[in-house]
């Protein structure tokens, strides 16, 4: 994604936001230096705490029990890959004639140029959950 698109979504997200009235309250609890260093953190970027905490949170990635399963499944499989990856250097060591050692290294690069177009994590939807919640336990 560009980087124009991202601040794009950026800007479009943070314009919805503000102009949702902000009723619900959500309590979390802290220890007494979490809450300094928090408070520290938005002072620093000049924005309030709870600006700083919605912001902050529509960043992170939020990993699904579907997401763990398949990411697991697939660091396997590139294990497997590795592993299949280290035989053939191997016999390309061991039995190398000019001709072979070609194919193998063109192969190679076809793996790797495939290792590399694996994302590092799933994506992220574009969908936004919009939940309401008021956590009045003390």
């Amino acid at each position: 994604m560009k980087d124009a698109e991202i601040e794009a979504r950026q800007k479009t997200a943070e314009a919805e936001r503000e102009a949702r009235k902000k009723s619900v309250r959500v309590k979390i609890r802290l220890t007494e230096e979490e809450k300094n260093q928090w408070q520290g953190k938005a002072k620093s970027a000049g924005m309030t705490l709870s600006r700083l905490i919605r912001d902050s949170f529509d960043r992170v990635y939020v990993w699904s029990v579907g997401d763990r399963k398949l990411y697991a499944e697939r660091t396997r499989e590139i294990a497997r890959i590795g592993s299949n990856i280290n035989q053939l250097a191997r016999w390309a060591n061991t039995y190398k004639t000019a001709a072979d050692a070609v194919q193998i290294i063109i192969g190679l690069a076809a793996v790797e140029k495939a290792l590399k177009g694996i994302p590092s994590r799933p994506p992220q939807t574009d969908t936004e959950v919009d939940t309401e919640v008021d956590d009045n336990a003390h």
